[in-house]
Parts: structure tokens; sequence; C-alpha cells
């Protein structure tokens, strides 16, 4: 029943999508002063001018956090069907991206990387637009200037920059001029930034707070007890077969240029995994960063699947599972 209300886009997705995520976020909602991140984010200057505004008013950056999680569903809907990886009626990508951002409590907050996911997932609509675009060198510009403002928010966030690289090869678009385009873009926003702490006096203090703390062992730390691990074990061999039928079933018999789209995604998921190590204190908000590509591998999952009931039965099966984590295990 889910499936088949998600499987087209309907004058009323919004609103399904806007109920889900009422009740999965009604906890906080509840107690407002609970969600707050208390990690001060050093090196992200962009969060940090909203940071003390956060504490004064919890309530109301928990509504826009809410607001822009809906907005980036619909997003993220966009961003499978536009690259050719579903239908463009199929609306379940939204949802599992809902599901995702809200397995946690923790994530249940306005913290950075629910910001920092809006100029991301503008960014990723350009980079998968590239390849069809005549305009390619501005679209270039805008996805790596869109990354930048991300990295402001979230420094890990900046792993999409060598996905833009790796998609101008992949599309066959690699050259000095589309090179430069991406690096002038990337660079806009820390050029304006470090002017301002020239003119500030502030440079050199400033540059102090943008390093990154390496913590690998934070990654599985939530993880402290069996259960725990058990559900973190059946969640990445789900997610490990939900990737490989993408990239040897479900791109073998599409066209060129929907290969090229799954090369990638397969990439931005594989990097922003890795971004993981990058995270420091925020570990444990970081999956909020891979639910971007990794909705889209779901979705692609359950959206090939020929047989209707199964295709039912196993989206059961991953609600029931990202349910029992948020209450039981996460």
């Amino acid at each position: 029943m889910i499936v088949r209300a998600f499987g087209k886009i309907y004058w009323y997705t919004p609103l399904l999508l806007f109920i889900a995520g009422l009740v999965l976020w009604m906890p906080a909602f509840a107690d407002p002063g609970s969600s707050l991140v208390h990690l001060y984010p050093a090196n992200a200057p962009l969060y940090k001018l909203i940071y003390p505004l956060i504490h004064q008013k919890p309530l109301l950056f928990l509504v826009t956090a809410f607001l822009l999680l809906l907005i980036q569903a619909l997003m993220t809907d966009y961003l499978a069907s536009s690259a050719g990886f579903t239908d463009r009626y199929f609306s379940l990508t939204g949802l599992i991206y809902l599901l995702l951002l809200s397995s946690s409590d923790r994530m249940l907050s306005a913290h950075p990387i629910i910001f920092a996911n809006l100029f991301l997932l503008l960014a990723s609509l350009k980079v998968f637009k590239a390849y069809s675009k005549e305009e390619r060198t501005l679209e270039i510009f805008n996805a790596a200037l869109l990354t930048a403002i991300a990295g402001l928010i979230y420094m890990p966030s900046l792993v999409l920059f060598p996905v833009l690289i790796i998609s101008l090869v992949v599309y066959r678009l690699f050259s000095m001029r589309s090179l430069l385009a991406s690096f002038i873009g990337l660079a806009t926003p820390y050029l304006f930034l470090g002017t301002w702490y020239v003119m500030a006096g502030t440079l050199a203090e400033r540059m102090d707070e943008f390093y990154i703390e390496l913590k690998p062992q934070l990654v599985l730390a939530k993880f402290i007890d069996t259960w725990g691990k058990l559900s973190f074990i059946v969640f990445t061999a789900f997610v490990l077969l939900a990737t490989l039928r993408l990239w040897l079933v479900f791109a073998a018999d599409r066209i060129i240029r929907v290969r090229m789209q799954v090369r990638v995604l397969l990439s931005y998921f594989l990097l922003s995994l890795l971004a993981y190590f990058l995270a420091g204190g925020y570990t444990h908000l970081h999956f909020a960063m891979v639910a971007i590509p990794l909705s889209v591998i779901l979705s692609v999952f359950f959206y090939d699947i020929g047989s209707r009931r199964i295709r039912e039965m196993a989206f059961y099966l991953f609600l029931a599972f990202i349910v029992a984590g948020r209450f039981l295990f996460w």
C-alpha cells in the first residue's frame, strides 16, 4: 500500500510526506530543547552565525529544519527521476530520504548537515545534469560554488567536489576550461570569507579553526551493544545488496547516459562514506549526508523489483527495520 501510494506523484504526496515526517519528529517537537546540538562548530563559519540563535529559539529552528527536510525529500525525488534512475512520477525516494534522516533521535534537530544538504542537493542536481546541459561550464561552476557553501556549513560536504571532477571524467567533459571553472567556483566563497577576515584583522586566528580532526575510532563507537552492532551489520548487508544490484543488474540494460549516472552516483556514495573519517565529533550525525546518494540507491532497488507484492513486502521490512532501529538500537 505504501509503495503504491508513493509509486507515483499525486497531489497529496507532499501531504503524506508531511504527515509521516510529523509523526517521526513528534518527540522533538514535544521537547525542542532536548534536540539541541551542543557541539560547537569551529570549522563551519556559516553555521556558527546561526548557532547562538538555534539555542535561543530552539522551536523556531526545529520547525525550520523540519521544513528543510520536507523540501529536500521532494528534491531527492526530482534528483532520482531527472537523472534517469526512476520514473519521473516515482516518489518513493523522498520517503526513503525522510526515513533515513529520522532514523535516530539525534538527527531530529537543527544540526549543520540538514542545512548543508540543501546546497548539496542543489549541487548534485547540477552534477547529474551537466551531461545534457549546453552551458556546461556554468553548471560546473555553480555545482562547485554550491559545494563550497555546503562546506562552510559542514566541512565534510566538500567531498562532493571530487565527485564533480569524477563526473567530468565519466561524462567525457574533462578539459582545462571545465577544471578551471570548478576550482574557481570552489574558491569563490572562501575568497570572500578570507577577504572579510582580513578586513576584520582575524585571518590568522580564523585559519587555525579550519582543521580536520581525524577520529576513525568514532565511526563504530556508537554501536556499543550487541544488538546495535547486529543491526548495523544487517543494514550494511542490505545496502551492499542494493548497491551491487544497481551496479550489476540495473545498469546493465540501461542507455549509456544512465550507466554514466550510475558510476557518478556510486562514487558519490563511496566518498560520502569515506567522509565519515573527517566528521570528527559529528560522526553520529554524518549519516544525514550519506542519505542523499543512499536514498537514491535504495529507491532504485525497490523501483526495479518487478513484482508489486514482493516490492511491498521488501519495503515493509525496510520500514520495520528503520522504526525498530530508531526506538531500540540507534
